[in-house]
């Protein structure tokens, strides 16, 4: 009895972190993809980015003279920023936090 309780155990905690793992991969995937879709958008005029996502929640300015273009949303709950550098009327960087 004791060895099909430890059986037991160890198929449970395995099961647990075959699904922990199989979250990370996913959640990796739809990183990738974001990144892969923001990217697109470096070099690209504003005001393309501007009609793909609308007028910015947020502008931000520096002290130092950058400008960032925020965009938020919320999906399932989770709150999604996009944060757009641009510098004259394009975009030269980008930042993701929540987003998939």
């Amino acid at each position: 009895m004791k060895y099909l309780i430890k059986f037991f155990i160890i198929l449970v905690v395995g099961f647990f972190l075959h699904s922990c793992t199989t979250i990370d991969k996913k959640a990796n995937k739809a990183i990738s993809k974001e990144e892969a879709k923001l990217n697109e958008w470096l070099n690209k005029p504003v005001s393309e980015l501007k009609i793909e996502f609308g007028k910015p929640d947020l502008i931000e300015e520096t002290p130092e003279g950058k400008t960032f273009l925020v965009y938020k949303s919320k999906k399932y709950l989770i709150k999604c920023e996009r944060k757009f550098e641009v510098k004259g009327e394009r975009v030269i960087g980008f930042s993701s936090s929540g987003c998939f």
